[in-house]
């Protein structure tokens, strides 16, 4: 109730950053990361591998997890979209502009041509850990003339993956939240945002290494030093306390108070 959009996200994805929060194409055009996992008490630990051979900027999370909802919050949930840019971006609610049809024609072909790698990622359908090579979804964008400028004014077709879509709709599968809330934080906050949105549904105390969330959690660069980065982590605390996400512990003052040795 009160969601005027929603957002969804797959949670096993929520793991790591998709790729860095500079954005744009990286050396190899792979973004490596990795992240820790417990079975019967014994840690593991999860490599991860994202091809985009267009890169991906920010934006392109808010499109996927935005249309994702788009898909799942219908009656009848089906893997394909077939809808206008007009009314695909109205309903997602991003601002219309002069340029703003070319954007989302850019961040669909570059979501398109993404493929994700996990040595073992969680599978709800099957529960249980798996090696998986995954695509989220293919784009299918008329153009105006033979290879001409993609045309604005005819219905683009979004096809999901079967099985990423599959995924996305078992049982724990997925997380729901609020697009426009989304929308109106700064990367690493929507980040931090959907991690710790995550982390309090398991749990009613989280405790995050600085190190790890940093890099591989919120794609800050690991060339930074430590004290930077978490420079960079607080102003992202402070952005989802402004917004009333979260709330300061008895007896501190600011997000400097949050961190422990």
């Amino acid at each position: 109730p009160g969601i005027m959009r929603e957002g969804i996200a797959q949670l096993s994805l929520l793991e790591t950053a998709l790729w860095p929060l500079r954005g744009g194409v990286v050396e190899g055009g792979a973004f490596d990361t990795a992240y820790t996992f417990a079975i019967q008490g014994q840690s593991r630990e999860a490599r991860v591998s994202v091809y985009s051979p267009h890169g991906l900027q920010s934006e392109d999370e808010y499109v996927l997890w935005g249309l994702l909802g788009v898909c799942l919050s219908r009656k009848q949930p089906e893997p394909t979209l077939l809808a206008t840019p007009y009314w695909i971006i109205k309903r997602l609610g991003m601002s219309f502009g002069g340029c703003q049809y070319d954007q989302l024609r850019a961040s669909l072909e570059r979501l398109a041509a993404v493929a994700y790698q996990n040595t073992a990622f969680y599978n709800p359908v099957t529960q249980q850990h798996e090696r998986i090579t995954l695509h989220f979804f293919s784009s299918f964008l008329p153009t105006r003339g033979r290879g001409g400028p993609v045309d604005a004014e005819r219905a683009w077709r979004i096809e999901w993956s079967p099985m990423f879509f599959q995924m996305c709709q078992a049982t724990g599968g997925s997380l729901l939240f609020d697009l426009d809330v989304y929308r109106q934080l700064s990367p690493g906050a929507r980040r931090l945002f959907l991690k710790l949105k995550d982390r309090f549904w398991r749990s009613k105390r989280v405790f995050l290494n600085v190190d790890d969330l940093t890099i591989h959690g919120l794609g800050f660069s690991a060339g930074r030093p430590l004290k930077k980065r978490k420079f960079d982590l607080t102003a992202c605390i402070r952005e989802l306390l402004e917004q009333g996400i979260i709330e300061l512990g008895r007896g501190q003052t600011g997000p400097q108070d949050l961190f422990l040795k």
